[in-house]
């Protein structure tokens, strides 16, 4: 049943928690014209233009890694995975942390409407073993390890605190119930899952399999291909596939044609001013 305080617009079907539709075979992002933010720079496609220009200037003369696109990998089913990749929530820069405690506050109305009890600070410092300081979504417990089969053992039963109770990100909720564009509110990070961008300069973009996961340490068996979404699937297609709304976003970004570079080909794109 349809939770009579969630506006009409949100009786929508489940979106997977990394991307737009909860299958690979989803329906691709609309074209839109660049929007324009009050006080922001002109054409940013997101909330966050800083990390849009951090993007771009990293890209400079940065690289994709083809190959670790065609590991063959399922979109995740928000049904069955329930959103563990917002697991201990997500790390985010001074400007995405400054806009998302904004809104927490300016659409505290629509949050509630989800029932989400968001608290205080929805920032806070990280305190990760491998990763000390920097700024983080806050979080909340969340029961995954006894609801979500194949669980990994070594994730902690939380989950960021804009995470709804379905499994979806109220942050992309928020975003199509304004309507913008469903990445415009939701972290970099959160959007370009499992995806990871390498270096501060000559980037490398690629999609770490369980051989190459950066985050194997000690005592911590990976995180990008230990979730659903990036772990290799004998039932899968070539990750150039299921990835590509997140490509084509990320393209528009940086004013490059990254589907087409993981695909083989080079052609040029239209991206924002």
């Amino acid at each position: 049943m349809t939770n009579p305080q969630i506006p009409r617009d949100l009786a929508i079907p489940a979106l997977c928690a990394t991307g737009f539709a909860n299958s690979a075979g989803g329906g691709h992002m609309p074209e839109e014209t660049p929007i324009t933010i009050p006080g922001k720079e002109e054409g940013s496609l997101t909330a966050f233009p800083d990390d849009e220009a951090t993007l771009r200037r990293r890209m400079i003369g940065g690289s994709v890694d083809a190959a670790s696109f065609q590991r063959p990998v399922k979109r995740c089913q928000i049904s069955t995975c329930r959103g563990m990749c917002c697991y201990d929530g997500v790390y985010v820069g001074q400007e995405a942390a400054a806009v998302i405690e904004r809104v927490a506050g300016e659409h505290a109305g629509f949050f509630a409407g989800l029932d989400l009890r968001l608290p205080a600070q929805v920032i806070v410092e990280g305190d990760w073993a491998w990763k000390r300081g920097g700024l983080k979504t806050a979080v909340t417990h969340r029961p995954f390890s006894t609801t979500v089969e194949g669980f990994p053992s070594h994730f902690t039963d939380t989950a960021c605190v804009f995470l709804a109770a379905d499994g979806r990100c109220s942050l992309q909720l928020l975003s199509m119930h304004l309507g913008r564009h469903p990445w415009y509110y939701k972290p970099v990070k959160c959007w370009q899952h499992p995806m990871t961008l390498e270096g501060e300069t000559h980037a490398v973009l690629r999609l770490h399999s369980d051989r190459s996961d950066p985050f194997r340490f000690p005592g911590y068996d990976g995180f990008v291909s230990r979730i659903f979404c990036g772990r290799t699937s004998s039932e899968g297609v070539p990750a150039a596939v299921v990835l590509a709304d997140e490509l084509q976003f990320l393209s528009r970004i940086v004013g490059r044609d990254l589907l087409a570079e993981v695909q083989g080909t080079c052609g040029p794109v239209k991206g924002p001013a």
